[in-house]
Formats: C-alpha cells, structure tokens, sequence
C-alpha cells in the first residue's frame, strides 16, 4: 500500500468516527485489523469498510474493476468464515474511483436498454447462488427455480397495466399502486390455483 493510501484509511476513518463518538461511545476504529477500516464493539465488527485510493490514474467501478473485484473476494473469504457476518455487518467500498452513469441515466437517454437491464433476473440469479451455497440439494434448487417462474408469470400484466394507464391520463403513483395491487391479486391467484393444477408452488 502507498504512503497516500493509508493516510487516506486513517483521515478516513477519524472522519467517521465524529458519526460514532455522538452516537455510540462503545464502539472502538481500527485500521487494517478487519478490514482496511472497521468499526466494532466487543471485539465484533458492525461495520467493514474497503478504502481504494488513486493518485496516479482515475479508477472507474465497472464490472471489469479490479477495486470491485478484490472488495468482492475480501469479503467472500469473511463471509465464509463466519457466515453470520452478513446479519450484523454493514460492508462498503469507499473509493477515489468514479462511479459511470447508473441504470437509471442509461433508461433515460435509452428507455428500450434501460427496460433490458431491468428485465434482467439478478435477484433471482443471485438467490439462487446463496441457496445453493446454503443447501446444495439439486432437488430443492428445482423446486426453487420451477416456482420462481410460475410466480414471474403473475407479475408481468403490471408491465403492460403502468403504460396503459400512463398513456390514459392517469398519474404515475396512482399507475404504479393500481398495478402493485394487480400483481399482489395475482400472486395470491397463482399460490392458490397452481397446487390445484399439480404445480408445487
């Protein structure tokens, strides 16, 4: 680590402690113990935070960054000697770096690629990870995947209920509730039909 590193880990952390010393006197700062800075209370952390200095270049966080991929793997490694860690920790990554544009000033200059991204399962894919990690049983993942698309069935008449509506004069909010009830009548249909029709939902 440079010089300029961990100057910036420990002006950091003083930084946030002014939070803590108002809120928590308990609570003790350490640097590069836990992580790069932690937060912790009898010996167990509440907070973790990874810090990536840049002088000499401008880092972006892309998918392709190495900053977000060491986070990543740091943290998998805590993750998976106390499992628990989760639960009770707040982890972030605080960086020098540039975020690029998000998903939604990409669905604003390009509404259809916006509706892409959103249309992408990552919370499905991603439950999916943490329940095989959990429970390895290609039987129970079956079952998992097999119901979470009967139950993605329900929800998409609202993707075409919110424009219709939209476009009818009606406001956003009153759009977006009307549809939320739909879908939650829907579900309820869906739990309550598909065991009726064998579908172990």
């Amino acid at each position: 680590m440079s010089a300029a590193g961990f100057f910036y880990q420990a002006r950091l952390a003083l930084l946030l402690c002014m939070d803590y010393v108002n809120r928590d006197s308990g609570v003790e700062v350490a640097v590069e113990r836990l992580d790069d800075v932690s937060f912790e209370r009898d010996g167990t952390p509440i907070e973790l935070l990874q810090t990536k200095h840049h002088v000499a270049r401008v880092a972006e966080l892309t998918d392709h960054s190495p900053d977000l991929w060491k986070t990543f793997r740091i943290w998998a490694e805590a993750v998976e000697a106390d499992p628990s860690l989760p639960s009770r920790t707040r982890m972030a990554l605080i960086t020098t770096g540039s975020a690029p544009a998000g998903f939604s000033e990409v669905a604003k200059r390009h509404p259809g690629f916006g509706g892409l991204i959103a249309s992408l399962p990552l919370v499905s894919v991603l439950g999916m990870i943490w329940l095989w990690r959990d429970r390895p049983d290609p039987a129970n993942m079956a079952l998992h995947a097999e119901a979470t698309f009967w139950f993605v069935l329900p929800s998409l008449p609202m993707f075409l209920l919110i424009p219709a509506m939209l476009r009818g004069g009606h406001s956003f909010w009153v759009s977006l509730v009307v549809s939320c009830i739909l879908t939650v009548a829907l579900y309820s249909l869906m739990a309550w039909l598909g065991p009726r029709f064998g579908l172990r939902v």
